[in-house]
């Protein structure tokens, strides 16, 4: 049982998404006795609901509470708005690490999967080719199956190539200064 996400799921018609929590991972070289004079770095993550007009009956006590696409958005509005507010909050690459089943017997969470993936792609028509959302889906349940199965493995493949892509804040020269130090096309002065 999930606990309380269970209460709200899906968006608004704001394109604010259920559940989201915003994680801010900073680190700090201890081998500097000053906070002033230390260095730092930052990567920050975001989660949430998938950003449609869906919902769970929780009323029932069964396992796994029926998912229900409640609103067509054949626009994909919703979501439109949810990522245009990610891309003005964060700027791109705007990286979706999809963990939701594929593939069931019955359609459960592949529903959500199938509208999250339809979104990116109705979406990314409208964008330049270099904000366009990227989209990963990588079914955890069905990796790890198998006697091979190396799920942290591909996890952290998948891990770095979203850092190489975002990048990440880091205060130690020449790193910081590189950022002060861009002319108006985006390149070194």
């Amino acid at each position: 049982y999930a606990g309380t996400r269970f209460l709200k799921r899906g968006c608004n018609c704001k394109g604010d998404v259920a559940n989201e929590v915003e994680t801010e991972q900073i680190v700090h070289d201890s081998a500097v006795s000053s906070l002033h004079n230390g260095r730092f770095s930052s990567f920050v993550q975001m989660r949430g609901s998938v950003p449609g007009y869906w919902s769970q009956d929780i009323s029932k006590m069964v396992p796994k509470p029926t998912i229900s696409c409640v609103l067509a958005d054949p626009f994909f509005e919703t979501a439109g708005e949810h990522f245009n507010e990610l891309l003005k909050r964060y700027g791109s690459p705007i990286i979706i690490l999809n963990l939701v089943k594929k593939r069931e017997k019955k359609k459960h969470e592949s529903i959500l999967s199938g509208e999250m993936y339809d979104a990116v792609e109705y979406l990314n028509q409208f964008l330049p080719l270099q904000h366009q959302i990227q989209y990963v889906s990588f079914d955890m349940a069905r990796q790890n199956k198998g006697k091979t199965a190396n799920v942290m493995g591909r996890l952290a493949n998948i891990a770095n190539n979203a850092v190489l892509k975002t990048g990440i804040f880091q205060s130690q020269e020449p790193y910081f200064n590189a950022l002060k130090n861009l002319n108006s096309s985006g390149n070194l002065k």
